[in-house]
């Protein structure tokens, strides 16, 4: 944008850098929203665990679930970041002149100073370390149970459940837009 831009431009600067801040508010409220789910599937199979007389289905459905929201919430995390990334993009192609997010001094990196990091990728990848995490009250499930139907049965359904998410879940966009 030329730095005698039009009101028009002027607004429609404006409107990107909004949709630009509003998608990181967004951003971490869907983290939220999950980690609530997360949270209360943690509680949920613990408390199971330490019943006297432990059940192996409501471990297995509490552990599957727990695996199946921390994958919607790594999904949900990457798409967010898409459309930051995609309202960022326009926002430093519009204002190239102005470089209003651009840093204009020297940031001192120290140890325990500012670095250039990026707080959404950091969080993406919790997200898929929570996930990963789920694993393990999985595998301990099976181990301490033996392979049973309900366990197994729980485990196919979060497998076509995870694969309905990654495979049949992706925005769409309009033609002539990548």
């Amino acid at each position: 944008m030329s730095g005698n831009g039009s009101d028009r431009e002027l607004e429609f600067f404006k409107i990107i850098a909004e949709e630009r801040r509003l998608e990181i508010g967004n951003f971490w409220t869907r983290s939220l929203f999950y980690w609530g789910f997360i949270t209360a599937s943690a509680v949920a199979y613990f408390q199971a665990r330490g019943l006297a007389s432990r059940v192996p289905l409501i471990e297995s459905v509490v552990a599957h679930f727990g695996l199946f929201c921390s994958s919607c919430w790594f999904a949900v995390n990457r798409g967010s970041k898409f459309w930051q990334e995609n309202w960022e993009h326009k926002v430093e192609r519009y204002e190239a002149d102005w470089n209003l997010y651009r840093p204009v001094a020297p940031v001192q990196r120290k140890f325990l100073g500012a670095g250039k990091y990026s707080v959404t990728r950091i969080t993406i990848l919790l997200s898929l370390v929570t996930t990963l995490l789920w694993l393990v009250p999985i595998v301990a499930t099976y181990e301490t149970f033996g392979i049973r139907l309900s366990t197994a049965l729980c485990s196919v359904a979060d497998v076509i459940a995870l694969a309905a998410l990654f495979l049949g879940c992706k925005s769409v966009l309009p033609k002539g837009r990548s």
